[in-house]
């Protein structure tokens, strides 16, 4: 059996690609062509110019890869760009990621920014921070707390819980706010969707035009256009809902 051998770009490296056992890249890397690792490591800059496919990716600083990627794990922080599709079983997001064709994952973790320009799936979808997707959301369970002003086109699941959530920074702001404009401007920060829809929905803070499920309860400060519902309806006194319809 042959054995694959690792390969290590430290200062301003470049490589064709290829398989490898461990891959690791320091500094500025380019790695031209589709590449095959058990594990692949990043620090500092790396660019991917083809696919990508690993066990375990763990990236700091800023990672783009043109093509494809498959992964098993991914731990990111600083920056990610995933210009093509992402499969991905279990993503840990504690900077920013773009995914431009999408993601498929069984779990993912975002504690900071998670773009995506397509459609988005997974098992448990757990954000807290800002959460951007020009496409449809569809999890069993997804749980948002976001700490600035977040978009999802259409949202798809059997339970949803949306809430918001201060990070530190921005509860200092709305103090300063407080303390010298005597009102806190919490109101900004909001979720806006075109679509969602669950079996059990709680959501707050959220901009819709349709909100559907089973039981359904909008919390404090929300804007829904229609909601239908089967079973219970609850309403928060400061939340707008203009027409709602028991099916």
């Amino acid at each position: 059996m042959q054995t694959l051998q690792d390969l290590k770009l430290s200062g301003l490296g470049i490589s064709n690609g290829g398989r490898y056992q461990h891959v690791r890249i320091s500094g500025l890397g380019k790695v031209h062509g589709d590449i095959q690792g058990e594990t692949i490591k990043t620090s500092g800059s790396a660019s991917f110019y083809g696919q990508v496919e690993t066990k375990e990716l763990y990236t700091q600083g800023n990672a783009e890869i043109t093509g494809r990627l498959d992964a098993q794990l991914a731990e990111t922080s600083g920056l990610i760009k995933v210009e093509d599709h992402a499969s991905i079983k279990h993503l840990i997001n504690r900077g920013s990621a773009h995914f431009i064709q999408g993601l498929k994952a069984e779990k993912v973790i975002s504690k900071g920014n998670l773009e995506s320009e397509s459609e988005v799936e997974a098992e448990h979808f757990q954000a807290s921070g800002l959460v951007s997707i020009n496409g449809l959301l569809n999890a069993h369970r997804i749980d948002i707390k976001f700490a600035a002003t977040s978009y999802i086109r259409e949202i798809g699941c059997d339970r949803i819980d949306v809430r918001m959530s201060m990070f530190p920074f921005t509860f200092l702001r709305e103090m300063i706010r407080a303390q010298f404009m005597g009102e806190r401007n919490t109101a900004a920060n909001k979720l806006t969707a075109e679509t969602i829809e669950g079996t059990h929905v709680y959501i707050e803070h959220t901009h819709a035009q349709v909100v559907r499920g089973e039981s359904i309860v909008i919390g404090p400060k929300c804007e829904i256009e229609l909601v239908e519902y089967e079973g219970t309806l609850d309403i928060h006194p400061s939340s707008t809902v203009r027409q709602q319809i028991k099916l």
